[in-house]
């Protein structure tokens, strides 16, 4: 379904604070979109951020048709994500299609007429008509923090009218725990932003770990920092994202053995995370820029002198 533009579009007339407030007050939860043979939830945290950054290009730029391979880059998301969410919205009549070609980017723009009385609508937050997107329909539980989808593939034995005949006086089944729900709440448990959970579990979804990659190097971060106090929440988030990995002398349980005294107890890896650590402290503390920091962290590690920068450290 293609939302139309109201008519009431062209007399709107506000500042940025206000679209911005307009759109904070609306009343979105979790909906179902499909995408080619599969139906896809989407949050209604993902739709909102979505959303906010249209309407947000829309006074940065001077362009009020934002794409979605430019809302997935300043979001740092996929941009399939982008594309559901903005099917979703679409289909709440809260965005509109510019233009829809093959082979031409599609553009949204945010359906302003629909906006105001969005949260008046009977049932806000859903497709106008459709029982599926009923409050009682588990897929729509907010419970689910973070911008994750879950996807469901539709069998070619389910039948059409399975959602329009569902009884109102059903119960409704239990909606299975997401998984990595729990790999957030480890994350904060243990220190990491919020920002910076969100940021470390999307980026290991786009690389293909699992659940159980996470949860071992959970393990491994645990391990380590028993041992060695000074290691902080940025080594597993950089271990999540990829900046980094970790140690090869903390994967296995240390306790069992006992290292020789004439071998180093750091490995390399724990010797870049010390001397990384240190930079970002110093250079901080003189007002250094990011890019001089990295720049003279690299320049230490490829010319093999981290070993005698370790060393030095550890003689203060």
């Amino acid at each position: 379904m293609v939302a139309k533009v109201s008519t009431q579009q062209q007399l709107i007339d506000f500042n940025r604070a206000d679209a911005e407030a307009a759109l904070l007050e609306l009343n979105l939860k979790s909906i179902w979109v499909r995408d080619r043979k599969a139906k896809v939830r989407v949050s209604a945290k993902t739709l909102k951020s979505v959303i906010m950054r249209i309407c947000s290009h829309q006074w940065t730029s001077g362009v009020c048709w934002a794409s979605a391979t430019t809302i997935a880059k300043v979001l740092n998301c996929h941009e399939r994500t982008v594309r559901r969410a903005c099917t979703g919205l679409v289909d709440l009549q809260l965005l509109v299609i510019k233009d829809k070609r093959p082979g031409k980017v599609i553009r949204y723009a945010i359906n302003w007429g629909e906006v105001g009385s969005f949260n008046n609508r009977p049932n806000p937050g859903h497709s106008d008509g459709n029982p599926g997107h009923s409050d009682r329909d588990p897929g729509h539980s907010d419970q689910n923090p973070g911008h994750y989808v879950r996807r469901t593939l539709i069998t070619s034995k389910e039948p059409h009218s399975s959602h329009s005949e569902r009884s109102s006086d059903a119960a409704a089944p239990i909606a299975a725990p997401d998984p990595w729900a729990v790999v957030v709440s480890a994350f904060l448990e243990r220190g990491m932003s919020p920002d910076g959970a969100f940021k470390a579990v999307t980026t290991a979804q786009s690389r293909e770990l699992t659940v159980d990659d996470a949860q071992r190097l959970i393990a491994v971060w645990e391990r380590l920092r028993a041992h060695q106090p000074h290691v902080t929440i940025g080594w597993l988030y950089r271990w999540m994202t990829g900046q980094s990995r970790p140690p090869e002398d903390a994967r296995e349980d240390r306790s069992a053995r006992a290292p020789s005294r004439s071998v180093s107890l750091m490995s390399d890896t724990t010797r870049r995370e010390i001397l990384r650590a240190r930079l970002w402290r110093e250079g901080r503390n003189r007002g250094l820029s990011e890019e001089v920091i990295e720049a003279r962290f690299r320049e230490l590690t490829e010319g093999n002198l981290m070993a005698t920068t370790a060393a030095a450290g550890g003689a203060r």
